[in-house]
């Protein structure tokens, strides 16, 4: 039996992500020059935060980048943990993200690739941290 809490066509399924990382003053300079997106650094009960921020107009949160210092290791996510992917409008951006990638201290993994074409098309990277991270874009 559904219980139709997630019926709203216009709503994203997955609302929040915590990327773990070894150091936020690391990772947010590589992210803010990926994806253009802001780095808000602040601290939580002492706990380092990477608040990412969206530069659009509406300034949109959806995660952070949190710090784990020299103890993280980065994990499979096949055999680990879930896959995070961030979203582009169309091929030219996926594209121009990569070559921020490889820019930005990088490692493309795989290059687009149409997954389905409802769905649109999907590469891979790992990030300066060791982060295997998704990119989709939906045009």
């Amino acid at each position: 039996m559904s219980v139709g809490i997630i019926n709203d066509p216009g709503r994203n399924v997955i609302a929040w992500f915590e990327m773990p990382v070894r150091r936020i003053a690391e990772a947010a300079p590589f992210y803010t020059a990926v994806f253009g997106v802001t780095i808000d650094e602040t601290t939580i009960n002492g706990q380092k935060f990477g608040i990412v921020i969206s530069n659009g107009p509406a300034q949109l949160n959806n995660g952070v980048l949190v710090e784990c210092g020299d103890s993280y290791t980065p994990c499979n996510p096949c055999n680990d943990a879930a896959m995070h992917y961030f979203e582009v409008d169309n091929q030219p951006q996926l594209n121009a993200v990569l070559q921020n990638v490889a820019a930005n201290g990088g490692v493309v993994i795989s290059q687009p690739t149409v997954f389905h074409p409802l769905l649109g098309s999907k590469a891979t990277f790992l990030d300066n941290q060791g982060n295997l991270i998704g990119i989709r874009a939906t045009g």
